[in-house]
């Protein structure tokens, strides 16, 4: 670790390596290599602050003005800006060496880093599979090099960072494609990212619970590793409260458009918008701007709580309603009599 990188604290060190990350990748997507000569150096850096905070928003099109090469440099900041300042922390400061036999790395970087590949592949691997098995009109006419550049761009881009390379519609998009890519925007990015959705965390402590129940162990293990029940417990809580909360959406958004007697879209589009909505993403349909202004106030109402985050939402509620935050620390100490509960 060099010295002033010891002299910083985490916020300063994150609001530098977040600078510079920037500022690297701005001079790559300005050049010729990455990018078209309509593409200045402010409409670089705007893209690259875009990728790095997982906004997707652009001046540019990212699809025709970007190069091969710099959609890579793009699919990178992206994924830089969703996993996290713990891990971009540990990375620069511990990297991948061993030390007395033990990886410096901690077991939340591996989790993240690991989960987050799987992701993209299985992603992109997925939305190949769904689109061209489907014949989607999306690659008709697309080089080999290009299809699988667009499954791994979407793949990476669905989980919350809104650019896209290509229109999205019923009718580029099988319903099979958007389906995954609901999933991917539904788990989003790495805690203390700057994407949404219920984070891959999260997804990882499920998967590692529903493992060790199959194997029949009282606790939750990874890597050798215990893993706190309050950790499984807080990743259920969110799962199953965004599914509540995006089926509570979908259904107000669904039952508004009946009223009103108008039903332009799908289930499907509306579905995809509401998961768009809530894990901060962007990517849409074509549904945001026909919707009436009972569905947008949905909506808004669903970015607004996949920022905050569901559970803290749910906790403020709770405590509102039953004043708990003044008998927290009594109920602490109460204990309950244990009973099975067959499921």
């Amino acid at each position: 670790m060099s010295a002033w990188q010891r002299q910083l604290t985490v916020p300063q060190f994150t609001v530098v390596s977040g600078l510079l990350v920037i500022a690297l990748g701005t001079l790559l997507l300005a050049t010729p290599l990455c990018s078209g000569p309509s593409v200045d150096l402010w409409e670089a850096l705007f893209t690259a602050t875009s990728a790095i905070t997982v906004t997707g928003l652009s001046s540019i099109d990212v699809g025709k003005e970007l190069t091969f090469f710099g959609q890579l440099v793009l699919a990178v900041l992206i994924i830089t800006g969703g996993l996290g300042w713990r891990v971009t922390s540990d990375i620069t400061t511990q990297g991948f060496r061993r030390q007395r036999g033990r990886r410096r790395l901690s077991l939340h970087s591996r989790l993240v880093l690991r989960t987050t590949f799987l992701l993209i592949v299985c992603g992109a691997g997925g939305l190949a599979l769904t689109e061209w098995l489907n014949q989607g009109e999306v690659f008709s006419g697309m080089a080999w090099t290009e299809r699988w550049l667009t499954v791994l761009f979407e793949s990476v881009t669905a989980r919350t960072a809104g650019f896209t390379t290509i229109p999205l519609s019923l009718e580029t998009i099988t319903e099979s494609g958007l389906l995954l890519m609901m999933a991917l925007m539904f788990i989003g990015a790495s805690p203390g990212g700057t994407g949404g959705g219920i984070k891959t965390t999260t997804v990882a402590a499920l998967m590692a619970a529903t493992r060790s129940t199959l194997r029949g162990r009282d606790a939750v293990v990874i890597r050798n590793r215990t893993i706190a029940d309050k950790v499984v417990l807080r990743a259920v809580g969110i799962t199953v409260g965004s599914l509540l909360f995006i089926l509570a959406m979908a259904l107000l958004i669904s039952i508004a458009s009946n009223l009103n007697g108008q039903d332009p879209f799908t289930f499907m589009e509306m579905l995809f918008t509401c998961v768009s909505a809530f894990a901060t993403v962007g990517l849409d349909l074509g549904v945001t701007s026909e919707l009436s202004h009972f569905g947008q106030a949905v909506l808004m109402v669903g970015m607004f709580v996949g920022r905050l985050g569901i559970l803290l939402l749910l906790s403020a509620i709770w405590e509102a309603m039953t004043h708990e935050q003044f008998h927290m620390h009594r109920q602490n100490r109460i204990g309950y009599p244990s009973e099975d509960l067959y499921v």
